[in-house]
């Protein structure tokens, strides 16, 4: 086991790039094979149970075989990995399911020849001649349902693929078209519908499901719904149309294809956030199904700072006309209507309401009175996700990364993330992290004053909380007396703006260690006087 200290160069040559996976894929098998770590890479060696006399060995096997892969690894490829612990499942994800390019000369030459005599039959379907197109059905029947490009499309793939100026040419297909004509895919595994879906074409959508309502439903290779497949590809029209014909129950947290979780993770990316909301509200467990993509809702809002007001930083102007518009009422309105009605309802249009009718008027104003309408609603879904919070077993918060999501919120500012948690889980102001630090700790060191300010209404607590140490015994004040960190003190760079850089920085640093200090000072204070009396 001497190789196990190798470095990156003992066990592959390059790191993991497009262009080298074959070379770094056999370098990192021989190397498996040589370690005799082959077994627990393909399975053949399972994870014993922890009380197993093999579990150590397999243990040491599995971790020596997750270093070779990660120190093989390039810092993209790895942000896909998540912090997975089995040398197995990055091995797969990396090696065995990465899609391999094509190979010239796998299509059989009488497959390309039959493809080949339907070259004109394909040229009229994306002309839209529908003229030259029937003639080819009026002889052939069958061919509505026949594929002929050699990525296995039909005809209405065709249409679909030309663009939603064929909608004449679409029509005229269904009518010659059986409901399950139109759930045929091709080699990619797409339904026509589900390309018309990923590309926003309303009107060609609208008519297939005329045809089979059922197509709503109809999955492709990979297991995703066209309204996720929509999601995924950004078609935030279509997104909101297809909410409406999708049913529920294709969305429920059970499901294994995960669709719910992938839809409202997308939806929030997307900033949808009126169906975002109405979709949790059905569904509150959503929140915490990991998505396709292995990601958590609340994680997601946790990196999204423009979502909340905090994460906004508006001139003076802007900030005072965004503070006198009214938006709560309107919300309110909205959730309340949405508790007691369906889904057909979430994508009307909501009237302006008191300023913001007059905003609406002005462009400039009415930007800032919608992004207010959404502040409000990515607040009610971050309330709907913490109000699950106690519902679910410390091994559940583990899973989703709760801790982690709330440092993640401070690190970027977000302060109604930590109000939040902290309103509904008020236990969580004791709770450390692995280096014994608090959240008002890791406020400190990430320069947030605005969230280290919920010390103040701590009460009696207050002295407690301020004098607590970390593992390296630091408190409040050790904290405060270190440089900000890295992020923040390069958000001015270059030569010539080094004497602007060393000013932040003294603003940065000087400043908020006389807060903290300030802090600490009050709280003691308050504690004395209480003696006193």
């Amino acid at each position: 086991m001497a190789a196990a200290n190798f470095g990156f160069a003992g066990i592959v040559t390059q790191k993991l790039t497009e262009e080298n996976y074959e070379n770094w894929k056999e370098c990192l098998k021989s190397y498996f094979i040589a370690q005799g770590l082959w077994d627990v890479i393909t399975g053949k060696e399972a994870k014993p149970t922890e009380s197993s006399r093999q579990y150590e060995s397999w243990r040491r096997k599995n971790a020596m075989a997750l270093h070779a892969i990660q120190v093989s690894c390039g810092a993209d490829t790895m942000s896909k990995l998540r912090g997975s612990e089995s040398a197995k499942f990055e091995w797969e994800l990396l090696a065995e399911k990465r899609p391999l390019p094509p190979a010239e000369g796998l299509v059989p030459v009488e497959v390309t020849a039959e493809i080949t005599k339907y070259r004109p039959l394909y040229k009229a379907v994306e002309e839209g001649d529908w003229e030259i197109t029937r003639s080819y059905i009026n002889n052939e029947p069958n061919i509505v349902r026949t594929k002929i490009t050699l990525n296995g499309d039909t005809a209405l793939h065709v249409a679909v693929m030309a663009g939603a100026g064929q909608i004449k040419i679409l029509k005229h297909l269904l009518r010659l078209m059986s409901p399950d004509d139109l759930e045929l895919k091709n080699d990619m595994g797409y339904t026509a519908f589900s390309i018309a879906a990923i590309n926003g074409f309303q009107e060609m959508v609208e008519k297939m499901l005329e045809k089979n309502s059922n197509l709503v439903n109809v999955k492709d290779q990979h297991g995703l719904i066209p309204i996720v497949l929509a999601s995924l590809h950004s078609s935030k029209d279509m997104v909101r149309y297809l909410y409406k014909k999708t049913p529920h129950e294709m969305l429920i947290p059970k499901n294994p294809d995960r669709s719910g979780a992938t839809l409202l993770n997308c939806l929030i990316t997307d900033e949808i956030y009126d169906v975002a909301l109405h979709l949790l509200q059905k569904h509150p467990l959503l929140g915490f199904v990991e998505d396709i993509h292995r990601n958590y809702t609340i994680m997601l809002l946790a990196h999204k700072p423009s979502a909340f007001p905090s994460g906004n930083k508006y001139a003076f102007l802007k900030r005072w006309i965004y503070s006198c518009i009214n938006v709560e009422a309107e919300i309110q309105n909205f959730v309340d209507t949405q508790e007691s009605s369906d889904e057909e309802n979430i994508t009307r249009s909501r009237p302006y309401q008191s300023i913001g009718k007059i905003l609406g008027q002005v462009p400039d104003l009415n930007h800032l009175y919608h992004k207010k309408l959404r502040h409000g609603e990515a607040l009610q879904i971050l309330k709907c996700l913490v109000q699950e919070i106690p519902k679910l077993s410390n091994t559940e918060l583990e899973r989703i990364g709760l801790n982690k999501a709330i440092y993640d919120a401070i690190k970027n500012g977000i302060t109604e993330f930590v109000d939040e948690i902290i309103v509904t889980t008020p236990e969580i102001i004791w709770k450390k992290d692995n280096k014994g630090r608090t959240i008002f700790a890791h406020a400190i060191v990430q320069r947030q004053e605005k969230i280290f300010s919920h010390v103040y209404g701590l009460n009696g607590k207050m002295r407690i909380a301020v004098i607590r140490h970390d593992i390296f015994h630091n408190n409040f004040l050790h904290l405060a007396a270190k440089l900000s960190p890295h992020s923040r003190l390069e958000r001015i760079s270059g030569a010539a703006l080094q004497m602007q850089r060393d000013l932040e920085w003294f603003e940065v640093n000087i400043s908020f260690s006389f807060y903290v200090c300030l802090g600490v000072l009050l709280a003691t204070t308050k504690v004395l006087e209480n003696h006193l009396v």
